[in-house]
C-alpha cells in the first residue's frame, strides 16, 4: 500500500488519519479533497465509488465509502511518515557540523 501511495505528493502539512478516515466515510472524495486540499485525493475516491456502485450496485455506495475512509486513513498516515522523515533529515543537516573555510 505504502508503495501506491509514495507516488504521490506528500501533504503540506501533517493530517490526523483518525479524522480522514472519518469524513472519507461520511462524506468521501469531497471531503477528503478539502482536508488533504488536493485534486488527487478527491478524484480518487469518487472514482471508485462510481465504478464500485455500476458493479455492485446500491451496495457499492457503501463499499465506497469504506474504501474512502480507509483512503484517508493510509493517505495521512503515509503522509505523516513522510513528512517525520524529511523533518528528520533537515534537523540532522542543521545539526551536522560545518567545514570552516579558511
Amino acid at each position: 500500500m505504502d508503495q501506491i501511495l509514495d507516488r504521490l505528493p506528500r501533504l503540506a502539512r501533517k493530517r490526523n488519519p483518525q479524522v480522514a478516515a472519518f469524513w472519507g466515510f461520511v462524506l468521501g472524495g469531497l471531503a477528503l479533497g478539502i482536508y488533504f486540499r488536493s485534486f488527487i485525493d478527491f478524484i480518487m475516491p469518487i472514482i471508485f465509488v462510481v465504478v464500485m456502485t455500476y458493479f455492485v450496485g446500491d451496495l457499492g455506495f457503501l463499499v465506497g465509502a469504506v474504501v474512502a475512509s480507509a483512503y484517508g486513513y493510509f493517505r495521512a498516515e503515509n503522509s505523516n511518515k513522510r513528512l517525520e522523515a524529511e523533518e528528520t533529515h533537515l534537523q540532522m543537516a542543521d545539526n551536522a557540523p560545518h567545514a570552516l573555510s579558511a
